[in-house]
């Protein structure tokens, strides 16, 4: 395989696809899981035999190695910025992601039996403050790798070298003027990823959405990495936890129909929930249409998906960019609760009540997001504002002129809802 190397120094097998080390013994189970279209079952088997022999470091030692800090970032894995570091630690220090901060609070509460300083009420003094404070304990941002996932995972920190060099010194009026316009020119780069390029012709539907005004003058890019999924080569736990509580859901609702316990009547009163009392629209007559294609489920949950992320880690982490939006009261207990629930089964996943509290909050969550009323501003719903930045192009520079959304949100909003009706 051309994308499995072997690295000479640290005698690991990286997959440069997936930027990460495989577990000696797993070669076969990665390939079968991860790249079943490029390869062939005859090809799966040969790489796990030849691999098998081969002088590849147990993942446990590799995982105690320590690295110094000026350690260059290691080829064909994945590198990271936005890592926080414990300075608490004197051997292995702890990093983990700049999302998830919380995980570092734990650490340090845990290992150090680290207090901020801040509990409420009057606000300490200065100097107890700069001594105790999240800040003081911590490093951000930092580089960092790690070589395996999963039970392995272990990140540590690397120095990349500098990407590009500082601009010189001016020394004559010539060189003055062409430092400035260099300098311009490095500020018009950095901020051209926040300016939005205007359709040729005007736009009833961008008039209409008032996308441009809701997204101009963000980092878009920024913007678009809200509702990215979460990648292997950067976890994020609870985030997993709760979008894999959302396939379950949905699925528990399909099953509910299916099974029968959601009856014909029901299905009709669950489809015209939304024209209660209105014979405007003729789909309000009919059962609900749930025997879709499962490619058909697997694109409008991937959607919703996206909009969890976007709530996630906007709302609940405070990643930026900071867009408008306002959670009713509802909506911000919902989103507490199942983000409780999504880490009190990352930390016991062979709990089957804790498996039940998840799915229940994702639930309730879920709806509470469809449940508001907009009596001003469109954008303080944040499913207006995820579907702003979801109707991006991929250069991040435009919108797409055609986004059939409000299917996807119609019939999954209408699944749940029979979740409900079925009492669970």
């Amino acid at each position: 395989m051309d994308f499995l190397y072997l690295d000479p120094v640290f005698q690991v097998l990286i997959c440069t696809r997936c930027q990460y080390a495989i577990v000696p013994g797993t070669v076969a189970a990665h390939l079968r899981a991860l790249h079943k279209n490029e390869v062939s079952k005859a090809e799966i088997k040969t790489c796990a035999e030849f691999w098998k022999d081969q002088p590849i470091q147990p993942a446990k030692a590799v995982q105690q190695l320590e690295l110094p800090t000026d350690t260059p970032p290691i080829p064909n894995l994945a590198l990271l910025h936005n890592g926080i570091l414990c300075r608490l630690c004197t051997r292995q220090p702890f990093i983990c992601s700049g999302k998830t901060s919380s995980y570092m609070q734990k650490h340090l509460k845990a290992v150090h039996a680290w207090t901020s300083g801040c509990k409420g009420g009057r606000p300490p003094k200065a100097s107890v403050a700069k001594e105790t404070g999240f800040a003081a304990v911590t490093v951000s941002p930092v580089s960092y790798q790690t070589f395996h996932h999963s039970n392995f995972n272990r990140f540590f920190q690397v120095t990349p070298p500098p990407s590009l060099p500082p601009l010189p010194t001016a020394t004559t009026l010539e060189a003055q003027v062409e430092l400035q316009l260099a300098q311009k020119l490095q500020a018009a780069t950095a901020t051209a990823s926040s300016v939005l390029q205007p359709p040729a012709e005007p736009s009833l539907w961008l008039q209409t959405t008032e996308w441009v005004r809701y997204l101009q003058g963000y980092n878009l890019p920024a913007a678009a990495e809200l509702i990215a999924l979460p990648h292997p080569s950067q976890p994020e736990p609870d985030l997993e936890a709760l979008l894999e509580s959302f396939s379950c859901v949905i699925e528990q609702a399909r099953n509910s129909i299916l099974q029968g316990k959601v009856n014909a009547f029901d299905q009709q009163r669950i489809n015209n929930f939304l024209r209660t009392g209105s014979r405007t629209s003729k789909a309000s007559d009919r059962p609900l249409a749930y025997k879709l294609k499962e490619n058909t489920y697997t694109k409008y949950k991937g959607t919703w998906k996206q909009l969890l992320c976007f709530v996630y880690r906007m709302v609940y982490q405070g990643q930026q960019p900071a867009l408008h939006c306002l959670l009713t009261t509802v909506q911000s207990a919902a989103l507490d609760q199942v983000v409780q629930a999504a880490s009190a089964y990352v930390q016991q996943r062979e709990a089957p009540m804790l498996q039940s509290a998840l799915d229940l909050a994702c639930l309730c969550f879920c709806i509470s997001l469809l449940d508001q009323r907009l009596m001003g501003d469109i954008y303080d719903s944040v499913v207006v504002g995820f579907l702003a930045v979801l109707g991006l192009t991929k250069n991040k520079k435009a919108f797409k002129m055609h986004l059939p959304l409000p299917l996807t949100f119609l019939l999954l909003s209408r699944l749940l809802s029979s979740s409900f009706s079925n009492g669970q």
